[in-house]
């Protein structure tokens, strides 16, 4: 890291600095945080937060990665009743480099006008394994080969809320996802 000398400190590089601290503190705190709140299609807000579990083997440079989704819904005065909620998780094929619907899940839900309702996915599960090298020989002679990536990565998820045929709310992980599912 530069240290920029005293007699070079004026109020404007103070000023600086300090709109640099601000950005990179916004651009962090907005990546940390995995919720998402839907725009309000029809009658339903969504939103929705990812829990992560790693189960990695010991040993190995595979990874075992558990998702589910704490969904929030919140309809409006004029929706009452049973929704379904169809909650999709999507995964990056690795060996055919694309991205694919890796589970969906239908679920139920009960709406109340005013109030919210609170429903968890089932886990699924991402296994995969990263591009990596493996040595065969050893000493001065040593090769590496490499080993290309394999399995599925996580990706993103799509929530979408049926009344009927009828999509009444819907939220995404990133907004590319919704093509997807057209």
């Amino acid at each position: 890291m530069k240290t920029i000398p005293v007699s070079f400190i004026t109020p404007r590089n103070c000023m600086c600095l300090t709109v640099i601290k601000l950005i990179s503190l916004l651009l962090i705190t907005a990546g940390s945080y995995p919720a998402l709140i839907a725009q309000t299609v029809g009658h339903v807000s969504v939103t929705a937060t990812v829990k992560t579990e790693h189960n990695d083997p010991k040993g190995s440079i595979a990874e075992v990665v558990k998702k589910h989704l704490e969904i929030e819904l919140r309809g409006s005065a004029t929706l009452q009743g049973e929704v379904k909620v169809t909650c999709t998780f999507f995964a990056d094929d690795l060996a055919g480099d694309k991205i694919v619907a890796l589970k969906a899940n239908d679920l139920k839900a009960g709406l109340e006008a005013g109030k919210s309702t609170r429903i968890i996915s089932p886990d699924v599960t991402f296994n995969f394994t990263p591009q990596h090298s493996e040595k065969s020989g050893s000493g001065k002679r040593a090769k590496y080969k490499r080993v290309e990536a394999t399995g599925s990565r996580y990706h993103g998820w799509a929530i979408r809320v049926f009344r009927g045929d009828e999509i009444v709310g819907e939220a995404y992980s990133i907004p590319s996802i919704k093509k997807l599912l057209e």
